[in-house]
């Protein structure tokens, strides 16, 4: 084989690969340790297990502690829309230790908007908030769009607008979380809630402070309502 071919078909390679991989990604929160990624697929682009392999090495070359990735079909308003946008699958990565091994969670169960987020449970955010050694960290999430489990609803209350709030306190943090929305329940249900009750939400940031315990301002959309505690 000349030099000649060999370069020539190492440039059709490359713009073989570039066709098959059309998808545009972008960083719509980021801050130094976690990012959550819009990707929007190209025209005829095909969401399967190579291209998922594909968009979860390409976020977690960002090298954070976790990110995550919100896939949308081609021509979506992805997270331009509102919670009810469709998506085709959500990426999640993980890696706290800084080590070459990368938890990789592939989720096409999560089919809309209203799943987009650093995912973490209630007590997970408790416990971060709580270790002044990564005391950033903390400060970092609060920045974020949070999909969050377990939430123990500790107060329902209404603003003087009759805004209503679920908010939930620790020794560490307390979230004021803005109930606005829910794909899944109505707006009777979502009133109904009581301090027996554990929630599943998707908190999107309003504002917060870095004193001990940290506050967290967030509104959003309720996923799951459990009232069993």
């Amino acid at each position: 084989m000349t030099i000649k071919s060999f370069i020539t078909m190492c440039v059709c390679a490359f713009c073989t690969i570039g066709v098959a991989n059309a998808y545009n990604i972008e960083a719509r929160f980021e801050t130094r340790h976690y990012g959550v990624y819009q990707v929007i697929l190209g025209k005829g682009e095909v969401y399967g297990i190579s291209l998922k392999q594909i968009i979860a090495k390409d976020i977690s070359s960002r090298k954070k502690f976790q990110a995550t990735a919100a896939v949308y079909p081609y021509g979506s308003a992805a997270l331009n829309g509102t919670i009810k946008e469709p998506t085709v699958g959500i990426i999640t990565t993980e890696n706290y230790d800084g080590s070459a091994s990368v938890t990789v969670n592939l989720n096409d169960k999560a089919k809309n908007s209203s799943y987009v987020g650093i995912y973490l449970n209630f007590k997970q955010l408790s416990k971060i908030a709580d270790n002044r050694t990564v005391n950033s960290l903390a400060s970092e999430l609060a920045q974020m769009p949070l999909v969050l489990e377990g939430v123990p609803v500790d107060v329902v209350s209404r603003d003087f607008r009759g805004n209503l709030y679920y908010t939930a306190a620790t020794r560490a943090v307390i979230l004021d979380f803005n109930v606005i929305d829910s794909l899944y329940y109505d707006k009777k249900k979502l009133e109904s809630v009581t301090d027996k009750c554990t929630v599943n939400i998707l908190s999107l940031p309003d504002r917060h402070t870095n004193e001990s315990p940290l506050y967290i301002a967030g509104h959003g959309a309720v996923n799951d309502i459990i009232c069993d505690r």
